[in-house]
């Protein structure tokens, strides 16, 4: 049974930032790439790629993703995506082999490349990306939920035994009272003690003072 739908990721903001929150970046990158390689060199050896590579593999025109950008920016920005410009863009020009009129480089982590496949409706490779990410969440939500009910079950066996080890010690507590208290009636008179703990052979004798 699946835990969202394919229609909850793209209306939802919440569900999406539920479900990355789930998805290391390396899985991220694992997904999209059991979907469709990513021949944009292994992310360069950087964990990033830029806007032309992420519509490539969507299979959508660059505008559809800087309309998405436009829509939602602050989710893509918590998911690592950044703008570069100034003396770092000659750089990322020369990484991405990118035209040197370019004046801005937008730099997308897989988390936001991600975060893209599950708005996305126009593309069938987006599609693909939100069954293999619903397909993966739900083997990592058992998994959660058995940890979840073992660290219950070890915190319940952990009050017990703190609850057991209270009530020793006020049975110690107890004990120790009762011996003080016994003594001092022995004080007083010597058969006081076994009078007070219900003892029928206890004989009490009057002490002169």
């Amino acid at each position: 049974m699946k835990i969202l739908t394919d229609s909850i990721l793209i209306e939802s903001k919440t569900a999406r930032d539920n479900q990355l929150a789930q998805i290391e970046s390396e899985q991220a990158t694992e997904i999209l790439n059991k979907i469709k390689s990513l021949y944009f060199a292994l992310w360069f050896g950087t964990s990033t790629t830029v806007t032309e590579q992420v519509a490539e593999f969507y299979e959508v025109p660059e505008h559809n993703l800087r309309k998405l950008l436009k829509c939602h920016r602050s989710e893509f920005t918590s998911d690592g995506l950044k703008a570069i410009r100034g003396k770092a863009l000659k750089d990322a020009r020369d990484l991405w082999s990118l035209p040197s009129k370019t004046s801005q480089v937008t730099v997308w982590t897989p988390r936001a490349v991600l975060r893209a496949g599950m708005l996305m409706r126009e593309s069938e490779v987006a599609k693909a990306v939100r069954t293999s990410l619903l397909n993966a969440i739900e083997k990592v939500i058992p998994a959660q939920n058995q940890e979840i009910e073992k660290l219950k079950l070890e915190l319940e066996v952990a009050k017990a035994q703190q609850r057991a080890a209270e009530a020793q010690q006020e049975t110690v507590y107890a004990q120790e009272r009762l011996l003080a208290a016994s003594n001092a009636l022995a004080i007083i008179n010597p058969a006081l003690p076994a009078l007070v703990l219900g003892r029928p052979d206890a004989v009490v004798t009057k002490t002169e003072v």
